[in-house]
């Protein structure tokens, strides 16, 4: 459906989405009915996942723990925190230190939306809704230097939403997205001085508000878009520099790949010599699809894996051979809540899931705490798993702070006889 145009098949399509609510409404008002005691799987060992911060490090204010990345001997994390700004923390596999506080200076950047390592540098892009999106860098993880501000040029550019490193003709640029809601989405491009426009418009359709995710796959750079008007959005480039559309209006995949998917990319991820792509979708539940070369698309997941409220499939990672996926749930019903969870898979397509509903293995939704939303940020360091959660921000939502949790390789439950 278009902005400012209905039709009897787009209100047929609404009245189509809203029975669907109701319909995962009655869903997991069953499913919590018939929850066992303590939201634990039938298993008769200790979870393999362990937190390993203090709620909220400290301040129950810092929601998200939006990024993470590993650089040096440190895992470091990138925080959402409303009240008092950004916050920057690092993990030495023992003890966490704070480098950054006050949303680096400004509490209008409240949060860090991205972590990533280029040319030798640590790279973190702010969310400011004020004074436009800034983007920083640090050569030791604590000093830290502004890179662009105030929107990178534009103060209607509030968040610096997607980075990664990509390397053409033999050099390394950092790649950044940003979403502006007025003037379409913008990528640009640095290396280490000078910024380099490359989109400014959306790809020349302002309804792609948003670059959400990158990634580099088979020598070329694709990104994802937000379109809430015509469905998501991947374009790639193989000189770093022009796009074409893979998913899209112009493309032979249409955008959104179908009507029951969604919006917005919110990762991509290779995996087995294929693009992973997750999405956002607030009335179905998340898609998965995948392709083994960016022009041919296989849906393999559907519908949040057929959990009702699975609405985010929010973060992808490869670790010990596997793919693991941090899933958002934030539905609630008469007092009964879902929240994080967490997936993997060793063939993309076959999935278990270890954190989430009552069927999960190990711990229920939000590692046993409904006020984690979803799992936002993963990142392996020291040969070990780390997960971030984000909490509800909505104001009656209880304020305990993110959490991070680390699952212990090797620990894992011996398979029970049927």
């Amino acid at each position: 459906m278009r902005y400012g145009h209905c039709s009897k098949t787009s209100t047929r399509r609404a009245n189509e989405m809203l029975g669907k609510r109701a319909a995962r409404a009655i869903s997991v008002a069953l499913m919590l009915a018939i929850a066992p005691a303590g939201w634990l799987g039938a298993q008769e060992c200790d979870t393999p996942f362990e937190q390993v911060s203090e709620d909220g490090f400290g301040d129950s204010n810092n929601r998200y723990a939006w990024s993470m990345a590993v650089f040096g001997n440190h895992l470091y994390v990138g925080t959402l925190n409303r009240l008092a700004g950004a916050q920057i923390w690092r993990y030495d596999g023992s003890v966490w230190e704070r480098v950054v506080t006050d949303g680096l200076g400004s509490v209008e950047n409240e949060g860090v939306r991205n972590l990533a390592v280029c040319r030798g540098a640590l790279y973190a892009g702010t969310d400011n809704l004020t004074e436009g999106a800034q983007l920083w860098r640090s050569a030791d993880g604590v000093t830290w230097n502004v890179a662009a501000d105030g929107g990178i040029g534009d103060p209607t550019v509030r968040s610096v939403r997607s980075l990664t490193c990509a390397t053409f003709s033999d050099v390394e640029y950092l790649y950044f997205g940003a979403q502006d809601t007025e003037g379409g989405a913008k990528l640009f491009r640095t290396r280490e001085q000078g910024i380099q426009p490359l989109v400014l418009n959306g790809f020349g359709d302002a309804r792609n508000d948003s670059i959400h995710e990158m990634e580099f796959f088979q020598g070329a750079l694709y990104a994802g878009t937000r379109n809430a008007a015509d469905g998501l959005q991947i374009w790639r480039t193989f000189d770093g520099v022009s796009f074409s559309a893979v998913v899209g209006p112009t493309a032979n995949t249409p955008g959104g790949f179908d009507y029951e998917s969604t919006g917005a990319v919110v990762d991509l991820h290779t995996f087995q010599d294929q693009l992973y792509v997750g999405t956002i979708n607030a009335f179905n539940g998340f898609g998965v699809w995948r392709s083994p070369n960016g022009e041919q698309w296989e849906k393999i997941g559907a519908d949040g894996f057929g959990v009702p409220g699975n609405d985010y499939s929010w973060r992808y990672i490869t670790y010990e051979d596997q793919l693991w996926l941090g899933t958002l749930n934030a539905f609630s019903f008469f007092g009964f809540s879902t929240g994080a969870g967490v997936w993997r898979s060793a063939d993309g397509q076959q999935w278990e899931e270890l954190v989430g509903s009552p069927r999960a293995t190990y711990l229920g939704w939000g590692f046993g705490d409904s006020a984690n939303i979803g799992t936002r940020s993963l990142a392996e360091f020291q040969g070990q798993l780390y997960l971030g959660t984000a909490q509800d921000s909505r104001p009656f939502a209880p304020r305990m702070g993110l959490e991070v949790w680390r699952w212990r390789s090797g620990q894992e439950c011996a398979p029970t006889a049927d």
